[in-house]
């Protein structure tokens, strides 16, 4: 996961009908928390991972032959790049928000304390295609500028976002019936063992296909207000214990979707032009690294990988780009990354 390169926009294909398998996330960067590429080959689209959820909802007329319903993970399982068995740790919500003949249902909520993962279905009176009568995208609903705050006693805080957590992917049933989900994440700390979700969707745009043409929006104001508690059910933290020239690998959260890296190292990287600092995880399934994705602040980070690139061992390194290519050192090579590591570990999954 490396940090060299800060992304400062955001870029979906535009046919991402036809490109299932692989999605790029980037994030705006920001002067006090670095937002890094992270080679990111799963779709965490936008950042927004396919995770999926059960659905019982009082049906419209449009809707009551779409097999989704019973079920939203069997339905958008073909879609998902960050498989898992979230029939196994998610809550059925079955909560609804309604305004301007569009309805969505929040179905089901999964949060391991390090993640949260929501599924939707969204009903439209109106045909989806008579707000847009070109193409547009058939695999998400964009929800810019959606807010997401958490309360738990005397805590409110408002999760960040802007760059991954602004849309729903995951199919049209038909022309008035999306499924769907969406990933968030607190980049300040874990989430609280209890707390209140507040969510208000300010708006819902279908995509366009053309980059010459604007996103099509779809006018309302959907607010929901549910109790969560974290699922802590098959998860494991590690503690490794490894610390040299002020870097260290702190905790490794591993939890059934994902394994979450939390490390530490001293401000050198921020006096720098570029951001050098580099976590590159490898594991048995492949010889080059595995794929991730993570936030950067001054003297902390976290990366995140999914549970499906890993088999065997992951073998985690902490190195100084900068310092690997002064040595044209290959980052993509594990022999290469090992011999140039400053604090490593290994853990077995």
């Amino acid at each position: 996961m490396n940090i060299k390169n800060v992304l400062s926009e955001i870029t979906v294909p535009s046919s991402l009908d036809d490109i299932t398998e692989q999605a790029v996330c980037r994030a705006a960067a920001k002067k006090a928390v670095h937002a890094r590429t992270m080679k990111y080959a799963v779709s965490f689209a936008i950042a927004a991972f396919l995770f999926l959820g059960g659905i019982t909802v009082v049906q419209p007329v449009w809707a009551r032959e779409i097999p989704f319903f019973n079920s939203i993970f069997e339905y958008i399982n073909e879609y998902v790049t960050v498989p898992g068995e979230y029939g196994e740790y998610a809550s059925n919500v079955l909560t609804a928000s309604e305004d301007n003949g569009v309805k969505i249902n929040l179905s089901e909520i999964y949060c391991d304390g390090e993640n949260l993962f929501i599924s939707y279905s969204v009903e439209s009176k109106k045909p989806f295609s008579s707000y847009e009568k070109g193409k547009y995208n058939k695999r998400q609903l964009l929800t810019e500028n959606i807010s997401l705050t958490i309360k738990s006693g005397k805590l409110t805080r408002k999760l960040e976002t802007t760059g991954y957590g602004e849309s729903m992917v995951g199919t049209f049933a038909d022309d008035h019936t999306f499924a769907g989900a969406a990933y968030y994440m607190d980049e300040k700390e874990s989430f609280p063992e209890e707390f209140t979700l507040e969510i208000t969707i300010p708006s819902l745009k279908l995509q366009s296909d053309s980059a010459e043409k604007y996103d099509r929006l779809i006018p309302g104001v959907w607010n929901f207000s549910v109790p969560v508690t974290v699922n802590c059910k098959d998860i494991k933290t590690i503690t490794p214990k490894v610390a040299k020239r002020g870097h260290s690998i702190d905790r490794i959260v591993v939890s059934p979707l994902l394994v979450t890296i939390y490390t530490s190292y001293p401000d050198i990287y921020l006096k720098r032009d570029s951001i050098d600092y580099l976590v590159q995880c490898f594991s048995d399934k492949s010889d080059l690294p595995v794929a991730g994705s993570g936030i950067a602040g001054a003297t902390t980070a976290f990366d995140k990988i999914s549970r499906s690139d890993i088999s065997g061992t992951l073998r985690i390194y902490v190195v100084d780009a900068k310092d690997m290519e002064k040595h044209s050192a290959d980052e993509n090579s594990e022999e290469d990354v090992k011999k140039y590591a400053i604090v490593h570990t290994t853990i077995t999954l």
